[in-house]
């Protein structure tokens, strides 16, 4: 993998990650402005390009966690779960997350997030049985 680092103005920095290729052969980058000195485009660039040789890294997209949830019921959750379970974790998540995380972004939850939101009412909703705490921090870093 490589990257590469384009000065923009004073201490503003285009940092270019190159993910790998699409479908049809397109290469594809990821782009991100860094304001600061250069080491810290550097550092961001290598961080990067560490956790995709890993295998590790999340490619960041605009999904807020209310159209996460949506896309996750019906494509991971419906078709494993009972109707009752389903309306179950639709109900929980109706209630308790959607409120408080909503309209967050995906990429800027993290697992602390996800417990400061679920600390409080864990112990009332089926004791967390029903709907992990890992269920809810999976997709996050």
């Amino acid at each position: 993998m490589a990257g590469q680092i384009i000065k923009r103005g004073d201490n503003t920095w285009l940092v270019r990650v190159f993910t790998g290729r699409d479908a049809n052969g397109k290469r594809r980058y990821i782009n991100k402005t860094i304001k600061g000195k250069k080491r810290e485009a550097q550092s961001y660039l290598s961080e990067s390009l560490t956790k995709i040789s890993a295998g590790i890294f999340v490619e960041p997209v605009k999904l807020t966690v209310d159209e996460y949830l949506d896309k996750w019921l019906e494509a991971a959750a419906r078709p494993r779960l009972s109707e009752r379970t389903f309306a179950d974790y639709k109900e929980v998540l109706r209630r308790y997350v959607r409120p408080k995380l909503g309209s967050v972004r995906l990429i800027n939850c993290c697992r602390l997030t996800f417990k400061l939101c679920t600390h409080g009412w864990a112990s009332r909703v089926y004791h967390l049985e029903l709907f992990e705490a890992r269920t809810l921090s999976c997709p996050v870093r």
